[in-house]
């Protein structure tokens, strides 16, 4: 009875996480111009949201913190929006459907409304109007985001980052960890795009926009991977698997005799790549880092996870996510994989 129990709550947790997700997609933290001008500043700032899952997503409750201050997303009122692609005065977001986030400025009289965003766009507000802080808005090379379902602040509530903030249970201390070059300044008017939607928060999952305009709003990301055809169109890719995990549920307290206390980890990729190898749990926080852009990891082939962090404690029960980077030095060429494992305990 023990075992079907923690199969069932293996499959629980593992497939929960892909009926609902929305995740940050683009920030545009530096628009064209100085902050208080118009056209452009402030009033051009925002952010992308997409729901890669296959359920609607209602956002009302929802939040986000740069660290600074917490702003409510809330439904688009405001008149004078002219782009007759998007879509306003909801707050649901559908599977597949990408969400804009603006400042109430930018339909301000003066402002040219730059943007050509994707069909179907929902566009939001937050609930003072102004995203950040009120006078300054976001900064694009110090203001991560953080954020929150409905319901709380605290980090049991983060559905997702930017910048790899600060984990911590009070909004205001989720400022940037100064670890990694997130977040970034790519220039003026135009914005940082996630790489890969279904890849973590890191470093390397982000890039300036390369689109001509400067940015993408609800449109596919000019530097984005495209592996789901419900949000992007089919594209056909070569691609090898080079990450395996065996033991992919195992007991790290060893309170289940017989059963793995760790799980394995093994790749395969060329000798000269550099190696980054780390674990997050499912909200994005990174546990334990195994190898950090090391260059002779290629030639171990394999690591295992005895479950502890970063202090050397147990983590909790639950699923847990495998990232795999290596950047072969020679040609430049990237693998990014990454896998689920399950930290098990006795029921």
């Amino acid at each position: 009875m023990r075992k079907i129990l923690t199969l069932v709550l293996f499959l629980f947790v593992c497939l929960v996480p892909l009926e609902a997700k929305i995740v940050i997609s683009e920030v545009l933290a530096n628009a064209d111009g100085s902050e208080d001008a118009i056209p452009g500043g402030l009033s051009n700032e925002f952010i992308e949201l997409v729901n890669i899952g296959t359920t609607t997503v209602d956002l009302s409750g929802w939040s986000f913190t740069d660290g600074d201050g917490l702003d409510y997303i809330s439904t688009w009122t405001a008149a004078g929006f002219r782009d007759k692609d998007a879509v306003y005065g909801t707050i649901f977001l559908q599977p597949g459907q990408y969400a804009v986030i603006l400042n109430d400025l930018y339909v301000d009289p003066r402002n040219d409304q730059p943007f050509n965003f994707g069909p179907n766009t929902l566009i939001l507000r937050v609930a003072d109007g102004r995203i950040g802080d009120n006078s300054a808005g976001l900064s694009a090379s110090s203001d991560p985001l953080t954020l929150y379902r409905s319901g709380g602040q605290t980090r049991a509530y983060v559905e997702d980052t930017y910048g790899t903030p600060v984990a911590d249970d009070l909004p205001d201390n989720c400022d940037d960890n100064h670890l990694d070059s997130i977040p970034f300044d790519p220039g003026d008017g135009r914005s940082a795009e996630r790489i890969d939607l279904y890849g973590i928060d890191i470093s390397t999952n982000w890039a300036a926009c390369q689109d001509i305009g400067g940015s993408t709003p609800g449109r596919v990301n000019s530097v984005a991977l495209y592996r789901d055809s419900n949000i992007y169109p089919p594209y056909p890719k070569e691609f090898t698997k080079v990450l395996q995990i065996e033991k992919s549920l195992f007991f790290p307290r060893g309170d289940i005799s017989g059963k793995p206390t760790r799980c394995e980890i093994f790749y395969d990729v060329p000798m000269d790549a550099v190696i980054t190898l780390k674990i997050f749990d499912i909200r994005g926080n990174c546990v334990f880092t195994i190898y950090e852009q090391d260059p002779a990891a290629a030639s171990y082939k394999s690591h295992y996870w005895d479950g502890k962090d970063a202090n050397g404690n147990i983590v909790p029960t639950g699923v847990y996510i495998v990232y795999f980077e290596a950047i072969q030095q020679s040609t430049g060429k990237i693998w990014r994989e990454q896998a689920t494992v399950v930290a098990g305990s006795k029921l």
